[in-house]
This record gives C-alpha cells, structure tokens and sequence, in this order.
C-alpha cells in the first residue's frame, strides 16, 4: 500500500465512494491447523458405520436434523411422552458420536480401548482424547491449565469436515451469525470444535452461500 498517496489519507480508497456491494471481497484467511496436520496427504474419507441416528444429508438444517434424531430415538425407546430438552441433548450427542465413527473409525476403536491412536492417523497431533462422560473424541492437553476457559474450548469435539453433520454445523453458525466474514465464524466455532482444516472448510461453506455471495 503507498502511504504517501495524500488522497487515501483525506479520502480513503477509492471503493469506499463504491455500493458496498461492489466493495472487494477480503481472501480467506490460512487455516489455523497444526503444522503437522496440514502436512497430511492422505486423503479423509468418513463411512457410514451402523448407526441408530438418521442421515443428515437427508436434512437441510442441523435443527431439523436434531429434531428428526430426537423423534427417532424418542419413538425407538417407545415413550410416549413429549420429547423435551433433554431429549434434544441427546439426539446431539447421538449424532455427534456417529459423524465421528464415520470419519474415524480405527481412532474410535483404539481411544475406547485406551490405546494411542497410529502415528499416521489426522488426528495424532491433536492428542486426542475419549471423553469418558461423553465417548466423543476431544483434542488433548492443548490448554489443560487454562483455568479461564470453558471445558469445550479446552477440549474441543473433533470433526472432520466432509462430513455431513459438519457442514449442518457450519451452515447452523453462518446463519445465526448473520452471514458474517469467515473468521467471525471459524472463530465461533472453534470455541466448542474442532474441524480439520476448518477455516478452508468455512471458506468452501461460504463461497456456495447465496446470503454470503451478496
């Protein structure tokens, strides 16, 4: 940027006096990954595994996926009761457990086991961890002394981005934040997830947005 141009210290670039339609677009940001993740050649690929939750590429929204999961479990136990909030809680849970035995099955395996996962899984440099209240895949002791920080933002749900469940939560954010630039949503995010490579899957979610595109 030339600093000596009188007139962009008087008047500011010159697409300011443009419809803010037409304003430049910032770039994505870089992902913020670990190094050793972004090194990673292999190519991710999650299976559909078993699983007692339904498939959410059959559903547009995360709330109408997790009210579909709910209604699910809720008729499989046979109650005949409203499904309440809890409910709702569990039908989360449920659907989180399976994207992540979808996307990382021989982590699973081993974590449940009490094994370390391989060196060569996406996962080994997140030192991840089996929440034993939860049986979800948590990043490890990246911030175990951070006292001022939540549980989740200590330990962060490890997804992966491709799949379906992940891109629901990314639309999920991009929607109740209002369509807002990609590290606004990263950043909200990552307070309770943790998705590898999720700045550049942010980035792919926003740039096939109708809204974001505006």
């Amino acid at each position: 940027m030339d600093l000596t141009d009188a007139g962009r210290w008087t008047h500011g670039p010159i697409f300011l006096k443009q419809q803010p339609e037409d304003w430049p677009k910032p770039p994505c940001p870089p992902p913020d990954e670990p190094e050793s993740e972004m090194r990673q050649t292999a190519m991710a690929v999650w299976l559909t595994t078993i699983s007692t939750v339904p498939d959410p590429q059959q559903h547009q929204t995360l709330s109408d996926y997790l009210e579909a999961t709910a209604h699910q479990l809720h008729e499989a136990a046979n109650l005949s009761t409203p499904v309440t909030a809890d409910d709702y809680a569990t039908a989360e849970l449920e659907a989180l457990t399976q994207a992540q035995r979808d996307s990382f099955p021989e982590e699973s395996a081993l974590l449940a086991a009490s094994k370390p996962v391989a060196k060569s899984s996406r996962l080994m440099s997140l030192a991840p961890e089996l929440n034993e209240a939860t049986g979800l895949i948590r990043v490890g002791g990246r911030l175990r002394r951070c006292s001022d920080l939540t549980s989740d933002m200590i330990h962060p749900i490890v997804l992966d981005p491709q799949h379906p469940l992940t891109r629901l939560i990314i639309q999920d954010y991009d929607v109740k934040l209002h369509h807002p630039g990609p590290e606004r949503v990263f950043a909200e995010i990552r307070r309770r997830y943790w998705i590898l490579r999720g700045c550049e899957a942010v980035c792919r979610h926003q740039r096939k947005c109708t809204e974001c595109r505006k």
